[in-house]
């Protein structure tokens, strides 16, 4: 399978690629490409305009090679299909999660500083920046929740801090109206204008509600 590029944008191009590192470098040249395909978590071209052919490079080469990640297990699972992002104006990277606490027996928000990596991982090394909120089905999300978030998060801006709490709310919504077990949104990024955006996500549903 071939990537063909399309379109471009005027700043740069983000791609992710598969590896276990998780650093974000820019590649200037050929040789750093080279150098690094295999160790970053994401190329970033500076000029995409004069980069286009590196992306679609990388891109092809990624095609058909194994992609070892916590939830694939050591048997990895062979790359079929490659996403490439408009590029961002990031300024800083979350995680943001969806998940049913089976012993409280209802769901909880999970949110931490540490965007871009694995959660297991950020939970064995650093359990201290993950989250949690508990949302009782009953009243469903509450402004108390999206607070206990934000500050959880260390937002001070008063606009960013109302911006996520509607995000945070719109996600537990299609998390209960789509019967999801899970729904992760890694990385969420802020931007330069402090609008915040999904770059990357999954969902997984309860197999039970499919039929709906």
């Amino acid at each position: 399978m071939k990537i063909k590029i399309t379109e471009q944008n005027d700043e740069y191009i983000t791609i992710k690629i598969p590896t276990k590192s998780k650093k974000q470098k820019f590649i200037e040249t050929e040789e750093e490409i080279a150098q690094n395909v295999n160790e970053v978590g994401k190329i970033l071209t500076k000029d995409a305009k004069k980069k286009l052919d590196e992306v679609e490079k990388i891109a092809n080469e990624m095609i058909g090679s194994k992609l070892v990640t916590h939830q694939t297990g050591p048997e990895g699972k062979i790359v079929k299909k490659v996403y490439i992002e408009e590029g961002a104006d990031i300024k800083a990277e979350f995680y943001l999660g969806m998940v049913l606490d089976r012993a409280l027996e209802m769901p909880v928000m999970m949110a931490s500083t540490e965007g871009g990596m694995e959660i297991e991982k950020v939970a064995e090394e650093s359990p201290e920046k993950i989250v949690k909120v508990l949302v009782d089905p009953t009243i469903g999300f509450q402004g108390f929740h999206g607070r206990k978030l934000v500050f959880g998060l260390g937002i001070t801006d008063k606009n960013e801090q109302k911006k996520l709490i509607n995000f945070a709310s719109k996600l537990y919504k299609v998390y209960m109206d789509n019967d999801a077990e899970m729904i992760e949104i890694n990385p969420l990024v802020r931007t330069g204008a402090g609008e915040f955006i999904a770059l990357d996500g999954k969902m997984g549903f309860d197999d039970n509600a499919l039929s709906r």
